[in-house]
């Protein structure tokens, strides 16, 4: 009697616990293969559903899609049915089509045999919770540091896309395995140590701390990380997150500065050091010869108000304020004054300097005398501008396309009317093979057509890139269209004269040297045209009085052969009279 009052009690216990859990948790019942028995009002409430729409249907009517195909859920109920419980997080679609998230644990129930003949799920509606938790893993995947996070095995179960751009790694070939693959090969043998260490003692010698450290990268590269850690306690787990900032250029740029300061001293450019504030802390012998002012002379001095002067371009010095405010490195150009007054060029590089908290610290400017290189320059704009002011210039690009031609160019096409050229209109096939090469052609070239000719004397260059590789051409010569021109006209005239025909002058306008050669060569042939006409003349005169001379001969002859007659009769009458 007294062990059935206990059982009722235990029995009664065991309703009263039940009772407590319907009302607190959402509760399903399956049977074996997954099909719905009945479902609480806590559960229908968390999807949305009436039992009638549920009961009899199948547990896939709350799962995505994507789970429901999956391997993973069709082991999900062969393991339930063979008496396996499963706890955890999921994700489950209400009525709705909305995402809930539920913590469970399903129970295989065995009868009496031991052989389980349904499933009954406890579960929670977590859905808040998850949602925040979504909302910081969003935040994390969208940061633009690198995030990783280990769970108790130190297996990484966090990698964010910043992550797999700094280690060069995807997130398929981390997660899931051990941190160490991230971490340098001389510490991956002992670093399982380091971490456990951390764990069963909770000295934190790094955690909470930020430090700079080396990083191998996927393809060997080595990059450097500012590595902030965080230790996170789950019940009996810990948890490791690390926040890793890529200073790889930081790091460089601290190391340039270093070797800067090693060379500072023997180098003859001007080293410049100031505080934060742009006051000179340190100047080099350098900045002693380039300017004339010793330390002693400017030490607590912005550098600008004693170099800079009534030439100094304002627009740079306000360029260099704006970078010095946002302390970033930067290189520029600038006109400065020695102590006497004699101005000088100067290209400065500065960089910031910053301490390991990331305040800035120092600024160090780094000055190069570049007067000489300056004044070449302007030397070799000028020679430029007068090549360009009395030359014909043409550019064309490595296709041979013309891109570029200057003024007295465009001033011989305007007179020609003709299209622009191609340079395989101006060379042929082997010549710009030449070109390409890197040799140069000279001689006379026609950048027009036969019928309407521009005729250049010069030469054609091709202008190489950093690797040799001609990128473009270009020619530089003298219009000789006009000179040409001048010259057919007289060789054709002199052919005329050389066949007897006077009459082809010179005619058009061209440079002054031959106008003068046009105008003489036409003065010289009416001359010569004149002169001809008037020995023509004379010869015709000559003529005439020959013939006049001529005729008075045989006149004569006849008057003298009279005469003898008449003198042969005379005589003959007086030979009868005597």
């Amino acid at each position: 009697m007294f062990r059935l009052l206990k059982t009722l009690l235990n029995i009664q216990s065991v309703q009263g616990q039940l009772q407590a859990i319907d009302r607190s948790q959402a509760v399903i019942e399956f049977d074996l293969k997954g099909n719905i028995l009945t479902a609480n009002s806590n559960f229908l409430k968390v999807l949305g559903y009436q039992l009638h729409e549920i009961k009899g249907q199948h547990h896939r009517i709350f799962v995505s899609e994507r789970i429901r195909n999956s391997p993973e859920y069709q082991r999900f109920w062969a393991t339930l049915s063979s008496g396996e419980y499963f706890e955890g997080q999921f994700e489950r679609i209400a009525k709705d089509g909305s995402t809930r998230w539920i913590q469970a644990t399903y129970n295989p129930i065995k009868n009496i045999f031991g052989r389980p003949y349904k499933v009954v799920k406890y579960a929670l509606d977590v859905t808040q919770s998850s949602e925040g938790r979504e909302q910081i893993n969003q935040t994390l995947e969208q940061a633009l540091d690198a995030v990783v996070t280990i769970d108790e095995n130190n297996n990484v179960i966090f990698y964010n896309p910043a992550a797999e751009r700094f280690w060069g790694y995807t997130r398929d070939e981390v997660i899931g395995k051990n941190v160490k693959m991230l971490v340098p090969r001389m510490h991956q043998a002992g670093h399982d140590q380091y971490v456990n260490s951390n764990r069963q003692t909770g000295q934190n010698k790094i955690v909470g701390t930020s430090r700079e450290v080396p990083v191998e990268c996927k393809d060997g590269s080595l990059k450097w990380g500012n590595l902030s850690l965080s230790k996170v306690r789950l019940g009996s787990k810990t948890l490791y997150t690390a926040f890793v900032r890529d200073v790889t250029e930081e790091v460089a740029r601290r190391e340039k500065m270093k070797t800067l300061s090693l060379v500072a001293d023997n180098t003859d450019n001007s080293v410049v050091i100031t505080g934060p504030e742009g006051l000179i802390e340190y100047v080099n012998p350098g900045f002693e010869r380039m300017t004339g002012y010793t330390f002693q002379d400017v030490a607590g001095k912005k550098p600008g108000s004693f170099l800079q002067g009534k030439g100094t371009d304002q627009g740079t010095v306000q360029r260099i304020r704006e970078r010095l405010a946002a302390q970033q490195p930067f290189y520029d150009e600038i006109l400065n004054y020695h102590r006497d007054g004699t101005p000088y060029w100067i290209s400065l590089a500065i960089n910031p300097v910053f301490n390991s908290a990331g305040k800035l610290e120092k600024f160090i400017s780094i000055q190069a005398n570049i007067t000489a290189t300056k004044q070449n320059a302007v030397e070799f704009n000028l020679r430029l501008g007068a090549i360009d002011k009395n030359s014909l210039v043409f550019d064309f690009d490595r296709q041979g396309q013309l891109t570029y031609f200057n003024q007295n160019a465009q001033q011989a096409y305007a007179r020609a009317h003709v299209e622009k050229p191609t340079l395989l209109k101006v060379l042929t096939n082997d010549q710009v093979q030449s070109l390409m090469s890197g040799e140069s052609i000279a001689g006379e070239f026609n950048f027009g057509t036969e019928q309407k000719a521009i005729w250049a004397i010069g030469s054609f260059n091709g202008i190489p890139d950093i690797n040799g590789q001609i990128i473009k051409t270009v020619f530089y010569g003298a219009d000789n269209t006009i000179k040409r021109d001048a010259l057919n006209k007289l060789i054709a005239s002199l052919r005329d004269f050389a066949e007897g025909d006077l009459r082809n002058t010179i005619q058009g306008e061209f440079d002054e040297e031959f106008n003068g050669l046009r105008d003489t060569y036409n003065a010289s042939l009416a001359q010569m045209t004149t002169v001809i006409a008037q020995v023509r003349e004379a010869t015709d005169a000559i003529n005439t009085a020959a013939r006049e001379i001529a005729m008075g001969n045989t006149d004569l002859s006849q008057r003298t052969e009279q005469q003898a007659s008449s003198l042969e009769e005379t005589a003959s009458s007086m030979e009868e009279l005597t």
